[in-house]
């Protein structure tokens, strides 16, 4: 809370006797307010100064700081009035003008040292009040007709600030709220919901107990940064292995089987490197998958013997590498066939290596 002095008399309506209420009155009484606020004033500032002036002065230096303002800043005024919390209010014409005389401060105008600021931020009332936790409250036997959000608002408003209300229970006999506290200590144990009418001042009210769960805390600073990657490093690698394109699958089936033609010439079709034909690979695959394990491969008149025969516990990727080259081996169009010479006898003991894990014979 802010403690300041201050002059009410001169914002008091003409004919308007103030009334103290008694030595026992009570001194503060917090009102938490719920909802987004909506800013519709952000061309105005106020202008404070830390020197103790009188009311005759601060009227004064009202006129003196509006000209000021046009004259030596050449900003256009508005609207200026007293303020009740230091020399006055000035609405100028824009949120930019407003910004350039915040950023020129500090301002001497005559032999006193002036600062503008934003009308919401007057330091003498405008405190820094951050919440410490979150909770969930039940409020028990909460009238049917007051189940609306701007009535369960204004009972929150005694002790938090409200967040969420869980409407869509279907137990009328409870009302579900989340709110901001600063302290659970602050919750009541009971509410008492009043309301009047202004003809005769009649009024009643319903007592309401008040529960509180899931309370946590909401001061929890996030985790550290993490470190750069190293230059042009990635900071966002793929997870697990990088599958290989269409094109990258037929030239690993090319290289096998010529190591395991041991000599021969093997024709493979060429591949056309259009991104589309990975879709239909993935077709021939699921093909492949479906025929008989026994199926023979067959190659074309070219070639002077078959290649291999498939062995019904041959892998996926076997079955996948031999349909392609089958095909390839079947094509009429032989313009299109890429020739590849077998290897020579060094690669003989490779040949076997590769060819063990498949259950492939020549």
């Amino acid at each position: 809370m802010a403690n300041f002095a201050i002059h009410p008399g001169r914002f008091t309506p003409e004919g308007v006797q103030l009334e103290d209420g008694g030595p026992n009155r009570r001194a503060r009484w917090t009102v938490v307010l719920s909802g987004k606020i909506v800013k519709m004033h952000e061309s105005c500032v106020i202008a404070v100064t830390k020197a103790n002036l009188s009311l005759a002065q601060e009227l004064q230096y009202l006129q003196e700081i509006r000209d000021y303002i046009e004259v030596q800043l050449r900003k256009q005024v508005r609207y200026h009035t007293p303020h009740r919390h230091d020399i006055g209010l000035y609405q100028l014409r824009d949120v930019c003008q407003r910004d350039t005389v915040i950023a020129m401060n500090p301002h001497w105008i005559g032999p006193l040292l002036f600062n503008f600021v934003k009308h919401d931020e007057a330091p003498k009332n405008f405190k820094r009040a951050p919440y410490n936790r979150e909770a969930w409250i039940m409020m028990l036997g909460f009238p049917l007709d007051l189940r609306e959000v701007h009535f369960i608002e204004q009972a929150c408003a005694v002790f938090g600030q409200y967040l969420q209300w869980n409407g869509s229970d279907p137990n009328t006999a409870r009302v579900l709220v989340k709110v901001l506290i600063d302290d659970l200590l602050e919750i009541p144990r009971s509410l008492i919901l009043k309301h009047g009418r202004e003809l005769d001042g009649e009024g009643q009210y319903w007592t309401v107990p008040v529960y509180i769960f899931n309370s946590r805390h909401v001061d929890v600073m996030p985790g550290e940064e993490d470190d750069a990657p190293p230059p042009n490093g990635n900071p966002h690698p793929c997870e697990g292995p990088i599958l290989p394109r269409a094109e990258q699958v037929m030239q690993f089936a090319d290289h096998f089987l010529n190591i395991h033609g041991q000599g021969e010439e093997v024709h493979v079709e060429a591949v056309d490197k259009d991104e589309g034909n990975q879709n239909i690979m993935v077709e021939q695959m699921e093909q492949v998958n479906s025929q008989d394990q026994n199926t023979q491969v067959i190659p074309s008149a070219n070639t002077e013997r078959p290649l291999a025969a498939l062995n019904p516990k041959i892998s996926e990727l076997g079955q996948f590498i031999a349909g392609q080259v089958n095909q390839a081996l079947d094509s009429p169009n032989n313009s299109n066939l890429l020739t590849l010479d077998g290897p020579t006898m060094g690669h003989k003991t490779e040949c076997d290596r590769l060819a063990a894990p498949f259950n492939i014979s020549t």
